[in-house]
């Protein structure tokens, strides 16, 4: 069962009835009854009341506000008639000219890891199966480091070394 009068002493509810009539807002019931009776009700505290007794204020059932926050609702924008873009020819461009890998010219030795030695270059090649092993280049160094002599141009790039620090973005 309902409590109808929740929290609500029995003489507010019987003066809130009694300021119940057409065309008089919860908020203006709120007032009067907060003069009257040195209350505090809230205009939402009326309206709740109101839902929960099943009496109607202004004349029309009470309703929960659609729009809490408060916030106006933007009108929606009218139709817009769009017309196509005009077509544009795609623009051809030139087919590009094929370069020759810098690599192309050295022909790798193929070599698997098991058989590298401190004095073969390292340089890597997939081995193009399915399975992802790698062979190597295979051709003696020509330093300290772990590449041929083509391959390490290609590692470090040409210039000197205050160019290529230079060229780093």
């Amino acid at each position: 069962m309902a409590l109808t009068n929740m929290g609500w002493p029995a003489e507010h509810v019987t003066a809130f009835l009694g300021m119940l009539a057409p065309g008089v807002s919860a908020a203006m019931i709120a007032r009067q009854l907060n003069e009257l009776l040195g209350t505090s009700y809230s205009r939402n505290a009326i309206v709740g009341k109101a839902r929960r007794l099943n009496v109607r204020t202004e004349g029309v059932p009470v309703r929960i506000n659609p729009n809490p926050t408060g916030y106006r609702k933007a009108a929606p924008a009218p139709a817009q008639i769009v017309t196509a873009k005009p077509y544009r020819v795609p623009r051809v461009r030139p087919p590009r000219e094929i370069i020759e890998a810098a690599c192309a010219a050295i022909v790798p030795r193929m070599i698997r890891c098991d058989q590298l030695t401190d004095a073969t270059c390292r340089w890597p090649y997939d081995s193009g199966k399915d399975t992802p092993s790698y062979l190597f280049c295979g051709h003696g160094k020509s330093s300290e480091r772990s590449y041929c002599g083509p391959h390490e141009q290609l590692s470090i790039g040409c210039g000197t070394r205050s160019e290529r620090e230079a060229n780093r973005v």
